[in-house]
């Protein structure tokens, strides 16, 4: 009798556990397929499978462990994601650097869009939060590579004149720093707008640099406005110098020494020509004049001061005429008057 009784509790323990089971499979199916009460189908099954196995029901346990394994995968999907998605807010709030908070939920999201888990949606948070590291890792980046190009312009550049590259670095770091900005990174931005500050020195040196070297090669052609091209080239010069810039600057300073010559030209001409319009006035010093402007002259010459020539040369001439015609009159001047004879009377016979 007790061997029956325990045969018949036995049994009944086995159906009851085989029930718990077959209501535990539905569930699990039907959690599997809408994704929906996976944690508490996997907690049922799990349950209900050990107790099958110490009864020893076999019916359904293949399809039970393998269900199982299914509604696993689907929880640790969705508990890496939510992980990862941690990370990455957490890393969004304080503004850390964000690769592995980016490698880590675009892994988990990778698989639970394997597993179907975005068909509701469900991963449109975990995805906007990986889109916002990945702006933010983007803006660190552009800044990173922004001052590494402004950087280096600074300090290899220098030499260049006319290849923009300044201009271009302050582009870049603009773009960097109104992104970092939009992105909330605080992060080197200092160093940044700094570096910006070194740019525009350097880009306006060259700037000046450019304009003046124009302006002096334009004074050069037309023989004119040589004292406000040699000022500003100088001026351009001692800026350079101070920046430790080259570019163009060997051809700053040799378009101020030939100004300079030119003008010193110019001048020792017109101070030639005064000279000898004194020497007219007071009547000396007429021949030290004239040598003292054929000597202009040829200066100027080198210059093709041609217009200043013309002129110097044509008073020249009616200088020379002027000297020569008043040594002709001085001349004759000093000579002695001419002496007649005095008139005598010749005596002869009256006729009648």
């Amino acid at each position: 009798l007790f061997r029956s009784v325990g045969i018949r509790n036995k049994l009944l323990k086995a159906t009851r556990s085989q029930q718990k089971l077959q209501g535990s499979l539905m569930q699990a199916a039907v959690a599997l397929g809408t994704r929906d009460g996976v944690d508490e189908s996997l907690a049922s099954l799990s349950t209900a499978l050990a107790e099958a196995s110490e009864v020893g029901v076999g019916d359904g346990l293949s399809w039970a462990k393998h269900l199982t394994t299914k509604l696993k995968e689907l929880s640790e999907a969705r508990e890496a994601v939510s992980l990862a998605k941690s990370l990455g807010d957490d890393s969004l709030l304080k503004k850390t650097e964000e690769s592995e908070a980016i490698e880590h939920l675009a892994k988990a999201l990778n698989g639970a869009v394997a597993l179907s888990l975005d068909e509701g949606g469900e991963l449109v948070d975990a995805q906007v939060t990986l889109m916002a590291l990945r702006h933010q890792a983007s803006a660190r980046a552009e800044m990173e590579s922004s001052i590494s190009r402004g950087s280096s312009v600074i300090a290899h550049n220098g030499t260049v004149l006319t290849d923009l590259e300044e201009a271009k670095g302050l582009i870049a770091l603009a773009d960097a720093i109104r992104h970092a900005q939009d992105e909330g990174l605080t992060s080197r931005v200092d160093e940044a707008n700094s570096l910006v500050q070194k740019l525009r020195v350097v880009n306006e040196a060259k700037t000046n640099m450019t304009l003046a070297i124009s302006e002096g090669t334009a004074s050069l052609e037309a023989k004119s406005g040589e004292e406000d091209a040699i000022a500003a080239l100088q001026k351009a010069i001692a800026s350079y110098s101070a920046l430790k810039l080259s570019g163009g600057m060997s051809v700053a300073k040799r378009e101020v020494r030939v100004l300079t010559r030119m003008s010193e030209a110019r001048s020792r001409l017109g101070a030639s020509l005064a000279n000898m319009d004194k020497s007219l006035v007071a009547g000396k010093g007429e021949d030290e004049a004239i040598i003292e402007v054929d000597a202009s002259i040829a200066e100027a010459g080198t210059f093709n001061l041609t217009e200043e020539i013309v002129d110097a040369q044509e008073r020249l001439l009616a200088f020379q005429a002027f000297v020569s015609a008043h040594k002709q009159l001085e001349d004759r001047l000093a000579k002695d008057k001419p002496k007649r004879h005095k008139p005598h009377a010749k005596i002869g016979r009256a006729h009648v």
